[in-house]
């Protein structure tokens, strides 16, 4: 294109910049930026935003922030790829910062928070965020990646009071169905004792959400889990 001298606008530089994030290469975004600037396209929001995107994606999160600030206009989109970017990196006190600082949240913005508390280990303040979610004035309905994240923090801290509430919470939302949120229900309530006192009555869970996935047409191996699991008790 350069080459041929047609001159790129605005149109040009997103999907430029979304296959940067996806590989992701940063060193490449940074020369389409250079070229954005030349162009003076750093003040439109598409451009802008794909730059923010970018670079919390690759990691640069200073460059994301630099590019954050010099937009004139931000919107939703500009507010959750920072506060991605942010929890992504460990950082959620500017997270949380930013979060507060948005005129208007959606599930998005709710679950890159949530999120970030969930990878630090912090299930206190996931749940906390997640209560506040449900309660707001926007109410967003959680989605899928929202009830993963929740699912998967309580697995690894071994929270089962803390699972099952979140297992109630999927089924009064009817939050859809999937293979990744059915996984992650069944990696939270396998336990490797036996003979715990609820064991019964998690294996029948177990058993309900084996049927679910055989349904959507995959097959997990658990059949053979809850078969052991049976044979010692």
């Amino acid at each position: 294109m350069l080459k041929n001298d047609v001159k790129p606008t605005n149109f040009t530089f997103p999907p430029l910049l979304n296959a940067c994030s996806r590989i992701p290469a940063a060193i490449l975004g940074q020369q389409v930026h250079t070229q954005v600037a030349k162009l003076g396209l750093v003040s439109d929001i598409f451009t802008g935003n794909a730059l923010v995107d970018m670079y919390s994606k690759c990691d640069c999160i200073v460059d994301a922030h630099r590019v954050f600030e010099e937009m004139p206009v931000k919107d939703q989109v500009s507010y959750n790829s920072m506060i991605h970017g942010y929890a992504k990196m460990g950082d959620l006190s500017c997270a949380s910062h930013l979060f507060s600082e948005m005129p208007e949240r959606n599930v998005i913005s709710w679950t890159s928070l949530i999120g970030g508390y969930c990878r630090a280990g912090n299930i206190k303040e996931a749940l906390e965020t997640f209560k506040r979610m449900i309660l707001s004035v926007e109410g967003p309905d959680p989605n899928t990646a929202t009830m993963v994240s929740l699912l998967s923090a309580c697995s690894s801290l071994c929270d089962l009071e803390a699972g099952r509430w979140v297992s109630c919470v999927i089924d009064i939302n009817k939050v859809a169905s999937s293979i990744v949120l059915n996984t992650s229900l069944i990696d939270m309530f396998v336990v490797e004792d036996s003979k715990h006192p609820q064991s019964e009555e998690i294996y029948d869970l177990l058993r309900g959400i084996t049927k679910q996935l055989k349904v959507e047409g995959y097959v997990p191996e658990l059949d053979l889990l809850l078969q052991s699991s049976e044979e010692t008790q």
